[in-house]
């Protein structure tokens, strides 16, 4: 408790500063001692001051001078002299008892700052006044309580068997969302049900996603039976689990000796029955297929010009080596009636050229793809004839121009270009190299490869095929040796006869001025062309005569005489006041202005000059007037004629007119044909093809009232613009370029390169065979620094994708001596290679033989690599291990690059089981299938779907 105040006899002096501000108190009261201020009792004090005495007896104020102060200051008094607790205490000065108790100060002075609605959720006031008040430490993150004012059903853990549905999260945080059934025991959606099944009970899945169980398919309630031999061909099929029934069963067809296969080369398709090997036939009567003839009851071959024939001296056409008849090419390429034959034997290596030869009309190519559309040797073998001279025989090219044989000449040959090589090296080599066998000629390829004519766009290369035809390259013109065989063109004119196209048969006679060929065509080529008057044939193209020169422009041309040629003429129309001379159109003179035709008008005065007089003779009712025949009336002044004009308006006088009739899209205005102020388009630009309808013509330039864009612009808000789907840069990884034409760089969908693909928006990358599978389960077609790779893309088709893992080992089956329960025994080759429940057939076997990695299906049970788990892969059906095989290659170098082991040669065992005994494995080299004992150790690689 406070110390009580005391005075004594100098309290004037010493408490007169603090007394003074009593109110009602007198000067007398302060040479008075007060004893007790805190009681309220005022006592008097001797004072030995000689004027205390007397001004004592004049203070008449309150004796309680310490409790009014207090209370007129705003102190409240509390019996105990303190302040509840948590409360900022202020004293008054000379009553303790008095107090000023501060709840919200004592907060804030202690830290407790913050108020409630300062707090963003998920963050609430945490630490409240200790007091009571509404004032708070701190603002707190509480993301279970924001998560449950959200909504009450969120929590942060799930039972077993469930888990947070993504869809249904909580906005603060997902760690708190509703719970989702997991669907654990209902593996399937509606469209994985694997074929031979039906959906089974269902139970609805996180995601809002139906799952299902499967049931086999009742093939038996739609009318299917089973068919030990198979079904008829064509015949509904329906799979009752790994069981094919059939509508209809298939029929023995004795009397039908040919599957369409062995159907005999000439014959034709007879009557058929539907048999158990598949559809049978009977071959016609009397009937042959095209290039065969029914004699003596057989077919026979009819003469052709095939590719694989013969071609002979005499211009016959054979499929075998006739006596008599001397065989110069083989048939190597064939279109419509044109037909190539390859020089049957083919001469040493030699070069192409000398180094860096760039040869003018030789067409020149980036890649192989591109140099394959190059059907032009002739034309280039003539270009490298111009370059390097007719004699140069050590040249490929120069040693085909003058390589003949019986029957042809020199120049006939040549040296082919890349797409005709092509052809015949790759397209057409098994019929070639079987005619080349027929008469003993070099099979292809050579051991030095085969030049082409074609030029590569790197100077001083020339495409070719390699000696064993594994690649296509550019090799260097001087350095590299390949074989020159030669190429002759003829035309097949039916009935095994051909005509050679000699080195005059060159033009195609289709290009600009150019009607037609002259005489007989070869291969749609003539020697001469006819052409477009007045243009005639010179030195080998359609040229303008001599006396066409000249260009009828300037002052005083009206335009050329006649057809032009090439923009000359032979002679020129004048206009009025120019006549032509013979070589010039002259002016008549400056007087010469008047043509005097027209109403009011009886001719011209005088001579005529360039169809123009000095002075015209006017019509009764007219006069001569200011240069015309006018009649009364100012508001006659117009002559009307000249540009946009196309007559007057109304009954003229003297030739005038009050107003005229203007050209469409012409308007009178103002005594002039002007422009509507609709035609107010250049319709010149980026994006414009031009003008729509007619146009205007406005201080020289041509204006129309809409335009034509240039495709792909169109016609938008009075401009041509790119369509809105034109929005797509197609650049950066993956793009190939724009499909179609773009429109200012951008287009409507894009083209992409081999490994992506364009999904309306964008190219997007997909996994292929080969590929390496990485544990996040992307696909890269190599090694990728930050992913794992934990297999080898193996199969995709459609949905159906799975991946081989990187290592392998070497398992028994089982035990033999008892079939497992839950499998089918499938002792068919055919049937177990239609078995691709390799994930069930390992669920059933662990389930039977336990997880034990010792057998096949335990190992790859328990198989497990970064991002997967135990039971994620699975031991491989017959079916899926099948066409590992199949793309074993492929799979390889996937395995290569992602440092796994390679598949080897021998046997692999699949999940199909054959009998008691036996389970089904596959030679992985040869891809024969065939059972083997359960007890014996095979090789094991696990696969996974993704």
């Amino acid at each position: 408790m406070r110390e009580k105040k005391k005075s004594g006899l100098f309290c004037c002096g010493r408490n007169s500063k603090k007394l003074r501000f009593y109110r009602g108190v007198s000067y007398v009261a302060l040479c008075l001692g007060f004893s007790n201020l805190e009681a309220g009792n005022v006592q008097a004090a001797t004072c030995f001051l000689p004027d205390c005495a007397e001004k004592l007896t004049e203070f008449k104020g309150d004796a309680n001078l310490s409790t009014k102060y207090c209370i007129d200051s705003g102190y409240t008094y509390y019996e105990l002299g303190q302040c509840p607790e948590y409360y900022y205490q202020e004293v008054c000065p000379d009553n303790n008892y008095y107090l000023k108790c501060d709840a919200t100060k004592w907060c804030k002075e202690n830290g407790y700052n913050t108020l409630p609605e300062e707090c963003v959720v998920p963050q609430y006031a945490d630490e409240q006044c200790l007091n009571g008040l509404d004032y708070y430490k701190q603002c707190k993150e509480d993301l279970a309580r924001a998560c449950s004012e959200e909504n009450p059903d969120y929590v942060s853990e799930c039972p077993d068997g469930w888990a947070l549905d993504k869809d249904e999260l909580c906005s603060y945080s997902e760690l708190y969302g509703k719970c989702c059934d997991l669907c654990a025991d209902y593996p399937y959606e509606e469209d994985e049900i694997p074929q031979g099944y039906q959906k089974g009970e269902s139970c609805l899945a996180c995601g809002d996603i139906t799952k299902y169980q499967k049931e086999l398919y009742d093939c038996a309630a739609e009318g299917f039976i089973r068919c030990d031999k198979g079904g008829q061909t064509g015949t509904a099929v329906c799979w009752h689990g790994n069981e094919k029934w059939y509508k209809e069963c298939c029929l023995p067809c004795d009397d039908y000796p040919y599957l369409e296969s062995q159907i005999p080369e000439g014959y034709i398709k007879g009557d058929s029955c539907d048999s158990c090997d598949g559809m049978k036939y009977k071959t016609k009567i009397g009937e042959c297929a095209s290039g065969y003839v029914w004699e003596n009851g057989v077919c026979t071959q009819s003469a052709t010009c095939d590719i694989g024939y013969i071609l002979n001296s005499d211009m016959t056409c054979t499929a075998t080596k006739k006596n008599g008849k001397t065989p110069i090419g083989i048939i190597s390429y064939a279109q419509g009636n044109l037909r190539l034959a390859m020089q049957i034997d083919e001469p040493i290596a030699m070069n192409w050229g000398d180094y860096n030869a760039n040869i003018s009309g030789i067409n020149k190519y980036n890649s192989k793809d591109a140099a394959k559309k190059d059907f032009g040797g002739k034309k280039n073998t003539e270009a490298w004839i111009k370059k390097y001279g007719t004699n140069r025989t050590e040249f490929a090219a120069g040693y085909c121009y003058n390589y003949h044989t019986d029957g042809t000449y020199k120049a006939d040959w040549y040296l082919p270009g890349f797409g005709e090589l092509y052809a015949a090296i790759i397209t057409n080599l098994t019929p070639v190299n079987n005619g080349l066998k027929e008469v003993g000629g070099d099979k292809l390829p050579s051991q030095y490869g085969h030049w082409s004519s074609s030029q590569s766009i790197y100077g001083g290369y020339a495409w070719h095929v390699s000696d064993d035809m594994s690649y296509v390259s550019a090799c260097a013109m001087a350095a590299c040796n390949a074989t020159a065989r030669c190429f002759l063109e003829f035309e097949d004119k039916g009935n095994g006869i051909a005509q050679i196209c000699g080195a005059d048969y060159k033009y195609s006679c289709n290009e600009t001025n150019v009607t037609g060929g002259v005489g007989i065509a070869c291969n749609g080529k003539y020697v001469n062309c006819n052409c477009v008057n007045p243009y005639t044939w010179l030195s080998g193209a359609c040229t303008c005569p001599t006396t066409y020169k000249y260009t009828c422009s300037g002052t005083g041309y009206a335009g050329g005489s006649g057809t032009a040629c090439n923009g000359k003429y032979a002679a020129c129309n004048c206009t009025n006041g120019y006549s032509w001379n013979g070589s010039a159109c002259i002016s008549c003179g400056s007087s010469y202005k008047y043509t005097c035709i027209g109403d009011g008008y009886e001719g011209g005065s005088g001579a005529a000059c360039g169809g123009k007089y000095t002075t015209c003779n006017c019509s009764d009712g007219y006069q001569w007037k200011n240069g015309a025949c006018q009649v009364c009336g100012s508001s006659y002044q117009y002559t009307c004629w000249g540009s946009n004009i196309s007559g007057g308006s109304g009954t003229a006088c003297g030739g005038l007119y009050a107003a005229c009739i203007c050209n469409s899209p012409y308007v009178w205005t103002n005594g002039t044909c002007s422009c509507p102020a609709s035609y107010k388009y250049t319709c010149s630009g980026i994006g414009y093809a031009g003008g729509a309808g007619e146009y205007c013509l406005k201080s020289l330039v041509q204006l129309f009232k809409s335009c034509i864009c240039a495709s792909p612009y169109v016609w938008t808000n009075e401009t041509c613009a790119c369509p809105t789907s034109y929005k797509y840069t197609c650049s950066g990884i993956g793009y190939s370029g724009g499909v179609g034409s773009d429109c200012e760089g951008k287009y409507s969908s894009c083209s992409c390169t081999d490994e992506y693909s364009w999904n309306g928006n964008a190219c997007v990358r997909g996994c292929k065979v080969g590929d390496i599978l990485n544990s996040d389960m992307t696909c890269t077609s190599s090694k990728i620094s930050g992913k794992t790779p934990i297999g080898v893309v193996a199969y995709i088709s459609g949905k159906t994708k799975f991946a081989v893992g990187l290592l392998e080992d070497t398992r028994v089956w089982g035990s033999g001596g008892f079939e497992t329960p839950g499998l089918n025994q499938i002792t068919s080759e055919a049937m177990v290679a239609n078995d691709w429940d390799g994930k069930n057939n390992t669920i059933t076997l662990v389930n039977v033989n336990g997880t034990s990695p010792y057998y096949a299906a335990g190992y790859c049970y328990n198989y497990e690599t970064s991002g997967t788990s135990k039971g994620d892969w699975y031991l491989p059906a017959m079916g899926e291990l099948y066409q590992i095989a199949q793309n074993r290659d492929s799979v390889n170098r996937g395995l290569y690059e992602a440092d796994g082991l390679l598949l080897d040669t021998t046997r692999y065992s699949s999940s199909s089981e054959h009998s008691f005994d036996r389970s089904w494995n596959i030679y992985m080299i040869t891809k024969l299938l065939s059972p083997g004992s359960k007890q014996t150790l095979y090789r094991v690689r696990c696969v996974i779907s993704f």
